[in-house]
């Protein structure tokens, strides 16, 4: 049988010319909020203050260990009164009012909310390809701590480290603010974020590499309209 599929090799990849990343369903990789739909009453498969996969509801529990392969940020525009996503832009490119620490608004009254976003493999799930991780709000404090550790990476030989070539692990972490309890990759001023082992090259060749030559074009088609209430937190 392995013989006769060998045919197929000629014509790799035919038939998809006009099925862009913007024709799929992107997984996204998310925390499990109070008030999350994921939720069982016995808490049997996702808890809250889970990572989970937003396709198949895997959960990866309340730690996680991953590989940031590209990142980008993205506003985010939502209809008032939590009434659904209305948008994405790149930051600027829409007329606004306000300012970020009052709150931006587009022309038409709704709200901007910019998101920091990173394209990751799970530790243990790499063949099963990209989720994209979005921070919003008071999750970007610790996005901004997390990027400089990244930004710090040193290879053995002293050299600047790609994003890619280390495993980090995350840890959701319980808060309060006026608006109730939310879980996100920190507690306070402190990012619950530790590196950890070098990516290795079998990893690298067999399933980030090539996420890395398509991620930029990947993200500039992805839809998030999966999302359908702005983050509180």
């Amino acid at each position: 049988m392995s013989n006769e599929l060998s045919i197929y090799d000629e014509v790799e990849g035919q038939g998809f010319e006009n099925m862009g990343a913007d024709k799929y369903s992107v997984p996204m990789l998310k925390i499990a909020q109070p008030t999350s739909g994921v939720l069982t009453e016995d808490d049997s498969k996702v808890k809250v203050g889970d990572f989970y996969n937003s396709a198949t509801g895997e959960s990866y529990g309340p730690d996680i260990e991953l590989i940031p392969v590209y990142f980008n940020t993205v506003w985010l525009e939502w209809k008032p009164n939590m009434g659904g996503l209305a948008g994405r832009h790149k930051p600027y490119s829409v007329r606004v009012t306000g300012d970020i620490f009052t709150g931006l608004k587009t022309l038409d009254g709704n709200d901007i909310q910019e998101s920091w976003c990173y394209l990751v493999l799970i530790k243990g799930h790499e063949d099963n390809g990209p989720l994209l991780f979005s921070c919003a709000s008071t999750s970007i404090r610790y996005c901004k701590t997390w990027n400089s550790l990244l930004s710090e990476n040193r290879l053995p030989s002293g050299k600047h480290a790609p994003l890619f070539s280390t495993y980090w692990k995350l840890s959701s972490k319980k808060n309060k603010n006026d608006k109730g309890t939310f879980y996100v990759i920190g507690e306070g001023k402190n990012a619950a974020i530790t590196k950890g082992d070098w990516v290795p090259a079998e990893i690298y060749n067999n399933c980030v590499k090539a996420v890395v030559e398509t991620a930029g074009t990947m993200f500039e088609q992805l839809n998030m309209t999966e999302d359908t209430v702005p983050a509180t937190a």
